[in-house]
């Protein structure tokens, strides 16, 4: 999860991840979030993935 919050600090450009469940998913958002980025969810089903994007 570092090297995704690093890549987003470093581009500040948002980065997408893998499909996963929502359980997963949440725990991201916890993270991402406590990092003092954004984050969201996007797609459907088990294509559902987060895209996380530098704070504004």
């Amino acid at each position: 999860m570092n090297r995704i919050i690093d890549k987003v600090n470093d581009l500040g450009e948002a980065v997408h991840m893998k499909p996963m469940s929502s359980y997963e998913r949440k725990i991201v958002h916890d993270l991402v979030s406590g990092a003092g980025l954004v984050s969201e969810s996007e797609g459907e089903g088990r294509d559902r993935h987060i895209v996380v994007k530098p704070a504004k």
